[in-house]
This record gives structure tokens, sequence and C-alpha cells, in this order.
């Protein structure tokens, strides 16, 4: 170890020594200043200042920087375990998810079956072969989810300078969601956004109308905001949705891409990944557990608390965790368990491919099955016309000024470098089926159509082609190149299969003076 660290209060923590003196990363001095930066920027020293004190301080050169030792650390440095060596490729540590779990306060039985390989009810969706055990034994065939999601936006069109209003774009969401179930799609999933100019700031009140206008559609989200919303109001709001829609319902956690959200909902965006951690461990107890009592970091503790509705058939709801570039999310996925949604759509496939390797591995590391028993979904992009020429000169316009990507690299050079398709259905097909290529076999895979200011006459064109020309035969390629042992898409007929089968998970009050449920024997 470097001269130094061992006097350095910030640095002289076990797990950061470790981490410095271990020989891999010794080797490696580009991933040496990684960590570096890291500690040092975690800290809260200012940036430029951080890489220069940080570099000093782990080669023994600045014993007199003193980085602030009061800050608390250890979570931080926890979080970043799986982040450097993601970015090293030397391969995740084995205890890191632990220990950072342990620093967080996180502790009970789900932590304990997790860390101890045992492999939770919900994610036991299939017998050894692989597929699901539909009744009587029968074998279910292998489901790979199509669908759509939406971020809301309310975007000028750049061809005739109309912007929508509000209620026209909610109302238009409400109409692609019933498009998708009309054209044979399987899922449509909302976003979450607290700002202008996007409207989705209620998920569960539009997919439970949603919910009362189809039979068939799953109904998800594109991102629900693990970090500022109460676990207490999402446990109680999806499975009041569970029930509304009789299952139809999953959800993906995510952190979100606005910045301001955070102090507008009382925290600190400095705290995203510890707030992910600790709020989701205590959602995953209010949904199964009746009666739970919890003390943390973020929110006021719990006595005796029963969240009610309880999920559907005693199951929660099966959980996502969407990301575009954070290794702990991917992380927290594998650890219990829990399907990973690559976001898919900013990033070269090396990016994702990256992303999703790193879940995969470490989903085989907790006992959850093979690494390619682990659950996928992808995001994607796309634009279709009968011949790409048509495509590109329709879309280049929305392209051009779109708010996230406009104004940037060309639509050709964009195409070229991300997931973005446009171009004729059987592009898009072939795309599509390339994603398999570096991903491998996966579970869902969800297309952004509505974007831009994208009039909804387009967009519904947009579905009728996915849904006639493009979904069939991608279902068709997808599930003849799937081998048996990989497991079907998520469903919450699955979910109760796996556990046994349903359950009334109604909790019943207790008499004040008796001390009795309602009902119970005298």
């Amino acid at each position: 170890m470097p001269e130094g660290v061992e006097d350095h209060p910030a640095l002289a923590d076990p797990f950061v020594r470790s981490v410095i003196a271990e020989p891999t990363v010794a080797k490696l001095p580009a991933i040496t200043r990684f960590l570096a930066h890291r500690v040092a920027e975690d800290a809260g020293v200012h940036q430029d200042a951080a890489v220069r004190a940080a570099l000093e301080l782990l080669d023994g050169r600045a014993a007199g920087h003193r980085v602030p030792a009061d800050e608390p650390l250890r979570q931080r440095l926890q979080a970043r375990a799986d982040e450097w060596q993601a970015a090293s490729r030397v391969g995740p540590d084995p205890e890191a998810f632990r220990r950072m779990h342990a620093a967080l306060g996180v502790t009970g039985a789900t932590a304990g079956r997790a860390a101890g390989g045992i492999v939770d009810s919900s994610n036991m969706l299939w017998g050894a072969s692989g597929r699901h055990a539909g009744p009587g034994g029968q074998r279910e065939e292998l489901v790979m989810q199509f669908g759509v999601f939406t971020v809301g936006d309310v975007t000028v069109d750049p061809t005739n300078g109309r912007e929508p209003t509000e209620h026209e774009r909610i109302k238009a969401m409400v109409t692609i969601a019933l498009k998708a179930e009309e054209v044979g799609l399987d899922v449509f999933a909302t976003g979450e956004h607290h700002n202008p100019p996007f409207v989705p700031s209620s998920p569960t009140t539009m997919l439970g109308y949603i919910a009362a206008r189809t039979s068939r559609l799953l109904l998800s989200t594109a991102t629900t905001l693990i970090t500022t919303n109460d676990p207490v109001k999402i446990a109680e709001d999806y499975a009041m949705l569970q029930h509304l829609a009789d299952g139809r319902v999953d959800l993906m956690m995510g952190r979100g891409n606005t910045g301001p959200v955070y102090p507008w909902f009382g925290q600190d965006i400095r705290n995203g990944i510890p707030l992910a951690i600790e709020n989701y461990d205590l959602l995953r107890r209010l949904w199964r557990e009746d009666v739970v009592d919890w003390k943390g970091r973020f929110r006021t503790p719990l006595q005796s608390f029963t969240a009610t509705p309880r999920p559907l058939d005693g199951v929660p709801p099966f959980v996502w965790h969407g990301s575009i570039r954070s290794p702990e999310i991917a992380e927290q996925a594998a650890y219990y368990g829990d399907g990973f949604f690559a976001n898919h759509i900013f990033w070269p496939k090396e990016h994702t491919q990256r992303m999703v390797g790193l879940y995969r591995q470490r989903f085989e590391h907790y006992g959850h099955g093979s690494a390619d028993q682990a659950i996928v979904g992808l995001g994607g992009q796309v634009f279709m016309r009968r011949n790409s020429q048509d495509a590109v000169r329709e879309f280049r316009p929305y392209f051009d000024n779109a708010p996230v990507y406009g104004h940037g690299p060309s639509l050709e050079e964009f195409t070229a470098q991300t997931p973005l398709t446009v171009g004729s259905p059987q592009q898009v097909i072939d795309r599509t089926l390339g994603f398999r290529d570096y991903v491998g076999d996966y579970q869902r895979q969800l297309f952004l159509v509505d974007h831009a200011g994208l009039p909804l006459k387009t967009v519904l064109e947009q579905l009728d082609i996915l849904g006639e020309e493009v979904v069939p035969v991608l279902r068709k390629e997808f599930d003849s190149l799937r081998p048996a042992h990989v497991p079907e898409a998520p469903t919450h007929a699955a979910l109760v299969a796996a556990a046994g089968g349903a359950k009334d998970g109604t909790v019943h009050a207790v008499d004040d003076v008796t001390g009795k449920a309602p009902g119970a024997a005298r």
C-alpha cells in the first residue's frame, strides 16, 4: 500500500485499504486513479482538487493533504466498489454488496436470504427445464414480451410548430396504450416525471385507468422513482394497482435523470445510490412481511406497520431495476434476483453489453441460477416506413430538433453508434435480432415511438407496423433461438405458481380488547 494512506483519516477505512492494496488493482494505474478520484470526490473535496489530492495521497507524496473525515464515506465507497471494478474489467468483489448493505443498515431476512444464496420464491419462476410449469404439470411455451414505453414529453412538432396541451398529451398516452393492446403488443410502460415538459407525474393513476380499458395488456413503468418516492406509498399504490388490474402489473425502479427532483422531495442527489438501496430494501419488506418494524437513514421509523392492501394472491409485483450507466443498480438487481432493464438508447452497444454482462455474472454469483437465466429487458427506439428513404426523410426534422439529442450528432451518426433504428420494418427486425448477439437471450423488448413531437397519428401508424409486421417475426425468431433452460418473461401467473398457488394476504385488524382478529376462534 502506498505510504501515507494509513495515516490519512478518510482513506484509512479497511475496505478502502484492501481495494488499494489489491494486487490486480496495483497493476492498473488508470484504475487506481479512478478509485482515487471517486474517494476524494465522494469525501466532499472540490472535483479539481480531488484528482490532485487523491493521486498524491495514493502515491504517498502528500500526507499533509486532509480529506474531511467526518463524511459518511463507508457507504459511498462500498457503493462504488463494483463501478471501479466494472470499469477495470477485473471482476466484482464478491463481498462488496454485502458490506454495502451492512454499512447502510440493511439487515434482516431479505438481505440474509440473498447474501446466503437462498432464492426468494418470487424469483423461482421456472423448473429445472427453464419452462414454467403450468396447471397439471404442463409446460407453457417460452414467451418474450414486446411493448412500448413513453416518457410523456410535451414537445413541439418541428414540422408545423404546434405544441400539444398537457390534456392532449395525457389522452394520447392512453390512446397509445389501447392501441398497443389492439395490435397484439404485450406491455405498456409509462415514465415518472415531476417537471415540465413531462406529464406522467402519477403513473398509478394513469395505469389504473388503462387497466379498466384493457384486458390483456401488462402495465408497467419506465421509471418508478425509488429515490424520492416514499417506499410505503410505492408499496401501497402498486399493490392497489395489482388488484385493480388482476395482476397485470410490474414496475421498474430507477433514479430518474432530473437532478432538481431530489430537493423537491426533501432529498439530496448525492445520496442517490444509498437512497435506492435503503428504500428498495424497505419496499421488499413491506410487500413480504405483514408487520414491519424498521429504522433507516432517510425516513421516519416504522413500528408494527402493515401496508395495505396486501399484494394480490400473496405475491408482490415483479420488479425490474432500470439503469443507463450505474453498475451499482445492475448489482442490486442481481443481489435480489430481480430483473435488470438496460435503457439501451443513448449509449453504444458495448456499454450495454458490459452492464448486462455484469448483471448476469452477479446474478449467478448470488445463487439465483446460471448467468444466462438472468432476467433482462432492453429499450430501443425505432421509426419505420415501407422503405428506409421515406423513414429517414420523415424522421429527420424530429431528430434534429429533439430536446434530448437534437443539435448534436447527425441522424446517421446516432443510428450508427446507438440502437436507434430508422428505416424499413425489415431493418428494424434485423437490428433488433442483433441485440441478442451482445446481451444474450432476454425476456422483454420495449420500443420508444412517441417522443420528439411526433403527432399521434404517426405514432399509431408505428404501432400498426410493429404489431403487424415486426413483432410477429421477432417472436418467432427469438423463440427459435432461445435454449429450453432460459426462462420465459415474468408474469403474475408464473410468480403465483412458483409460490405454490394463490394465497389471500388480507391482514385482519386485532380487537384492542380481546386481542383477537375478527372471526378468530373464541
